[in-house]
């Protein structure tokens, strides 16, 4: 359900950058000055990724360490663009690499490594991972080995669990907490094993040095980023048995001094896989830094003379003097393309694009369906462990196959959802090609060219289904949160022990952020609610539950001429994106009441409206807020309820809800996290449109393509599985069929103006 009340909507416009920002750019730019390398931005696994790209040659690539970035590899890269084409690029999350939509995790950082390849390399690069840079390039070696001709680690993590010293571990704890200039000294002092030598070396590069790994320090992508890596890749290890059965050829560079990886974990190694040891003197977990040329000379002695590749085969490599827009891929590489002819292309292989998919080919349209994510079940992946399904089963109606399943009253958890989804593309044969994120939509004369990678497809007709999910929204004051306080959007939480222990924040009260806020509470954890203008749902009314109630006025709403609204009805297009009612399927269902949860000592506050550090600052209208949320159901839903049940002639028992609660909670305007023993915000804020990579002029203010029911104002290109694209259900299993069939029909209709 969603509400279709006019309600205030956060501007999409990108706050003003910031000192700090543009400090940290300087200083970027400062580092890559004079390298041998283009700055290029590509599209990795969905990733918008930055990847210094130089030289020809024998391909190698160079993987980082937690919190770096690629230019961290700067005293190095001159000399091996002598003799191969580099291709280093920032991590994700980490240095100009997004995090991109969607979970990171550990398949999708191994994705995301393999789309580069892919992209940069004309054949197996020797792969070069520094910490935890070598424990991805190690996973990566183990899963494809193929992929690879060396793979070489340097200190890296993931060989044995990562026990650095005591002294090792504080410093970086401390600098993580607060990143500043004297944490910042006292960790590369454990880091470099002279660090007065190396800052001399560096000169005033330093300064620059070390003004980007504090303000990296201090975002937001890196710190969610570098929590995920340490967890996937570090801490944990891969099997010996695993390690033992790497075919790639591999090879060990180790500075004698590292605290954080110490050397008998490497010698350990090397007697146990017989992986060759090469031990960089003077130096501690980064020796390219400290001792640039011996490590180069032993790199290039591990990865053999170089043999160019033939006179006629293209360098990858963009073209000189080419520039990557920002926030866009590559486009200009020299890379040869593969051009792939299609009558309709669908974009995005979730619910709405296969029931598209499902229309076409009962039309006998040849199409393909391209899906950025490596495995199907598209935004459903991105749910917690303990999420159900709002809607129960019987709303699970993709068009040809609805639900038969013992449970039609159940609430579907997410992996079954997922299963459900994967279920329907061989029940559909649907032609999805997987891992394909499409960068850039384009209308060239009489078709339209959408480019993925090194494939252009050419469509007569496209469809755009990539799901109402598509970025998620941040206030631009969460760069303001203190950086020891752990912040992740809903998107990213899986479960209450992935949260720092202490108090937490949820900002939002739609249906994700009211169901963490609660799951957090059953854990045991002290939680703080910052309550939005959305409305609560009962879970059952006269005898049904609602969503049967909704599902029964959406089907007969013409056969009754029931008010059941579609878009034009919205009294404003910013109704499209109100917050939906919350209730919840976990546990076989049930209400959710803000004020019930208050009594139980969660911490109601207003609309937060400021943060600096620790201190946040909310409005002070949480009386009004509570009153709106448990009165909007008898005033845009009972009525539409009423009207059936009477339309339809059902005998259906009273309503026997109890009287609204009036308890109001203490209301205060501040809190000041510290204080309160806050350690984590969980941005439960929703998500927003993002079609930057479409380039055709049909989108409105908000971002949304313009169109009547799907049909948008280039002839040709289609929309479908968006919120109220139509009516209400037009993003949902039970309402997206009646849409994707729409605009199948619309587009058979006017094939001959695409022939």
């Amino acid at each position: 359900m969603n509400s279709s009340r006019n309600r205030s909507s956060s501007s999409q416009q990108s706050p003003t950058e910031s000192v700090s920002s543009r400090v940290a750019r300087a200083a970027r730019e400062c580092l890559l000055e004079g390298l041998p390398v283009r700055e290029c931005r590509r599209v990795l696994a969905g990733i918008p990724s930055t990847v210094l790209e130089g030289g020809d040659g024998p391909p190698v690539v160079l993987l980082h360490g937690p919190g770096a970035y690629a230019a961290h590899w700067f005293r190095v890269i001159p000399a091996l663009v002598a003799e191969h084409r580099v291709i280093a690029p920032d991590l994700p999350g980490h240095g100009s690499t997004e995090l991109g939509s969607g979970s990171l995790d550990a398949r999708r950082v191994l994705a995301w490594l393999e789309a580069l390849i892919a992209q940069t390399c004309e054949q197996p690069p020797a792969v070069v991972g520094e910490l935890v840079g070598g424990a991805i390039a190690a996973h990566f070696a183990a899963l494809q080995p193929d992929r690879l001709s060396h793979l070489v680690l340097v200190d890296s993590f993931g060989i044995q669990p990562f026990q650095p010293t005591q002294e090792f571990a504080q410093a970086l704890g401390e600098f993580g907490a607060e990143p500043s200039a004297e944490t910042h000294q006292r960790l590369w002092g454990l880091c470099a094993h002279d660090l007065a030598r190396l800052r001399q070396q560096l000169g005033p590069v330093w300064e620059h040095f070390e003004a980007y790994n504090i303000e990296r320090a201090r975002a937001t992508t890196t710190q969610s980023a570098l929590r995920m890596l340490m967890t996937e890749f570090a801490l944990p290890a891969l099997p010996p048995e695993q390690l033992a059965e790497l075919t790639v050829p591999t090879s060990l560079i180790w500075g004698r001094h590292d605290l954080a990886t110490p050397l008998a974990t490497a010698e350990a190694a090397s007697a146990r896989h017989g992986w060759p040891l090469h031990v960089i003197e003077e130096a501690n977990d980064a020796p390219g830094l400290e001792q640039p040329r011996a490590f180069v000379r032993v790199l290039l002695g591990v990865l053999g003379e170089p043999t160019r590749a033939p006179s006629n085969v293209q360098s990858p490599r963009a073209a000189p003097g080419s520039a990557a827009r920002p926030g866009q891929p590559d486009l200009e590489r020299t890379r040869p393309e593969r051009r792939e002819h299609v009558h309709t292309l669908v974009i995005g292989g979730g619910q709405a694009g296969l029931a598209t998919s499902h229309f076409l080919t009962r039309a006998g349209i040849e199409h393909r369906v391209l899906e950025r994510r490596s495995e199907l079940g598209g935004g459903w992946h991105d749910r917690w462990d303990s999420f159900h399904l709002v809607a129960p089963n019987f709303c699970l109606l993709l068009p040809g196959m609805p639900y038969s399943g013992p449970h039609p009253d159940a609430f579907m958890p997410r992996d079954e959802v997922i299963e459900y989804v994967k279920a329907y593309a061989e029940f559909c044969a649907a032609p999805v090609r997987l891992g394909c994120q499409v960068e850039r939509l384009t209308r060239v004369n009489d078709h339209f060219e959408a480019r993925a990678a090194s494939t252009t497809f050419v469509a007569r007709n496209v469809v755009l289904a990539t799901g109402p999910y598509q970025q998620p929204k941040v206030p631009p004051f969460a760069a303001q949160l203190a950086p020891h306080i752990a912040q992740l959007h809903s998107q990213d939480y899986r479960r209450p022990s992935q949260l720092a222990e202490g108090g937490v924040l949820v900002v939002g009260t739609g249906q994700s952020g009211t169901q963490i806020a609660e799951e957090l509470q059953r854990a045991g954890r002290d939680v703080f609610l910052a309550v939005s203008m959305c409305p609560s749902a009962p879970r059952r009314y006269r005898g049904r539950d609602v969503i049967w109630w909704l599902l029964q006025a959406f089907q007969n709403r013409e056969k009754l001429r029931l008010p059941f609204p579609n878009v034009d009805d919205l009294a404003t297009p910013a109704d499209r994106f109100t917050c939906n009612p919350h209730c919840s399927g976990e546990g076989g269902g049930h209400d959710i009441h803000l004020r019930q949860l208050a009594r139980q000592g969660m911490h109601l506050y207003g609309h937060l409206e400021s943060v600096a550090g620790t201190r946040l600052g909310f409005s002070g209208d949480l009386a009004e807020r509570l009153t709106f949320a448990d009165t909007q159901f008898d005033k845009e839903f009972r009525p539409l309820f009423d009207a059936y049940i009477a339309a339809a002639g059902i005998d259906a028992p009273p309503d026997d809800r109890a009287p609204h609660d009036t308890f109001v909670p203490p209301i205060s305007t501040e809190l000041d996290l510290d204080a309160a023993g806050v350690r984590s915000v969980i941005w439960a804020t929703g998500y927003r449109l993002d079609f930057g990579w479409v380039d055709l002029p049909i989108f409105d203010e908000w971002g949304y393509p313009r169109h009547q029911r799907g049909v948008t104002e280039q002839p040709g290109l289609y929309a479908v599985g968006l919120p109220w694209l139509y009516s209400e259900p037009s993003s949902v299993f039970a309402g997206v069929g009646a849409d994707a069939a729409h605009i199948v029909d619309h587009l058979v209709k006017h094939r001959s103006h695409s022939s």
